[in-house]
């Protein structure tokens, strides 16, 4: 017990620098997650404010439970209205799937 203990501290230990670690790159497009809190959209709208990037591309896989998804009901595209909601046109953002 107290190895598994151990073994779950130290994977931690050294999974967080790996995992945790968010490096920008230079470039035109910005892609950010649609499952991502409010006020890490807030963050990528005012970093397109900002100009370093010309647009917004939100990914995702199906939303829902496999059974009762609609068409276009991925968290890309739910992603995608929340800059939207936030000021950006539509030619700014896309979802990708």
């Amino acid at each position: 017990m107290v190895a598994c203990v151990g073994l779950v501290l130290v994977s931690i230990r050294f999974a967080y620098p790996f995992l945790g670690v968010a490096n920008r790159m230079p470039g035109e497009v910005l892609v950010v997650e649609g499952w991502i809190p409010g006020y890490s959209f807030k963050q990528a709208v005012a970093l397109f404010k900002s100009g370093e990037c010309r647009k917004i591309l939100t990914s995702g896989s199906d939303a829902g439970d496999g059974v009762n998804t609609a068409p276009k009901g991925t968290r890309a595209d739910y992603g995608a209205t929340r800059p939207r909601r936030l000021g950006l046109t539509n030619d700014s953002v896309q979802s990708i799937r």
